[in-house]
Formats: C-alpha cells, structure tokens, sequence
C-alpha cells in the first residue's frame, strides 16, 4: 500500500483537467494502480474523506450497519442488498448528508474556494451539457439553474440536488424503490 502522505492530490488535480471524455472514478481506478491503493481505498483517501464523507465506502460489504433494501413492491431486497461487481458506478454506501458534501465540493470548486478538491475547470466542465439535453459528466444541469444526480440500487433509491444561484443542496436517500419518487420533485427549485 502506499502511505496517506505520499501522494499529492494537486498532482492527481493536475491530471484529471487533461483527460477528456474519462470519468473521475475511472481515473481513480486507474491511478490507484499506480500508487499501490485498491481503488475504493483510494477515493475514500482522496475523494470521500476529504470532502467530509468519512463513513462513505465502495467496500463489498460496509463494516458499519446499514438498512436492508426494499423493492417497489414492499418485498424485501434477498439478503438486504446487492452486491454489484461495477462497484464504481453502483457501489457506493452512503449517506445524505455525505450526499450533499459531494454537492458542496463540486460547489467549491466551481467557486475556486481554499481546499477545493478539484480544480475550476474541471469542475466547469462538469456541469457543461454534453449529449443529450441535461446531461453532463457525471451530473444532470440545468444550466445555471441546477446540478442533480438520481441513483437507484435493488431496493435503495437516492437524489441530490444543487441550486446554482443560491448554493441551496438537498439530497435523500431511501431504502425502497419508487418512494422517493414524490419527494424529489420537491427538490427541484421552482
């Protein structure tokens, strides 16, 4: 493994503005070769912990309780959730409020405030439509107006949202598809 003082995120900040079309996490996978770290390590390290998600995880299985998934149908999840291999794009245990933390550094970064985890222009390419309309990297925009993500699991469903002019974020998390359903429309400024 590598120590926590031996790397540089600036050096990992440098990298990422020049690497077009290829995600932050896969980047992630790819770099944590490099420093020795298994890639979920590495972005709780660099990513989650940073950002004030300390108990997020892409671990397999998370060392902390958790609450067991519920599909639309009020049938529980078998085993209480899925264990998904593509743990980047549908591994991550958390909660909403390490949620908003990921909304709020994507906000400090757009500003350029003090300890941003990533650089401005990355963050501006972020939430720059790409594709089809309302699609960014990693993100859905509504340009100036709002950044959001929706996630859904076997039995867990999750938003997050980001008010561009206020700075207002709201996220939640639920452990039954389809009840969020309702609530997110409210996220969404008028």
């Amino acid at each position: 493994g590598c120590s926590a003082g031996s790397r540089t995120s600036g050096a990992l900040q440098h990298d990422m503005i020049d690497m077009p079309k290829t995600s932050s996490l896969r980047y992630a996978s790819q770099h944590s070769s490099a420093t020795g770290y298994e890639s979920g390590a590495y972005v709780k390290a660099e990513v989650l912990d940073p950002i004030g998600a300390p108990r997020a995880t892409f671990a397999l299985e998370p060392k902390i309780p958790f609450a067991h998934g519920y599909h639309e149908d009020g049938q529980p999840q078998p085993g209480g959730f899925r264990r998904y291999p593509e743990s980047a794009a549908a591994g991550l245990w958390a909660t909403a409020s390490d949620l908003a933390n990921v909304m709020q550094a994507i906000l400090h970064s757009l500003h350029g405030a003090p300890g941003a985890i990533i650089p401005v222009e990355l963050a501006q390419r972020m939430i720059a439509p790409v594709g089809w309309v309302g699609s960014a990297l990693g993100l859905f925009v509504e340009p100036g107006v709002t950044i959001s993500h929706e996630g859904r699991n076997l039995g867990f469903d999750s938003i997050m949202v980001a008010d561009l002019r206020t700075g207002r974020i709201r996220a939640a998390i639920t452990n039954r598809n389809g009840a969020i359903e309702p609530y997110a429309q409210t996220l969404q400024p008028e």
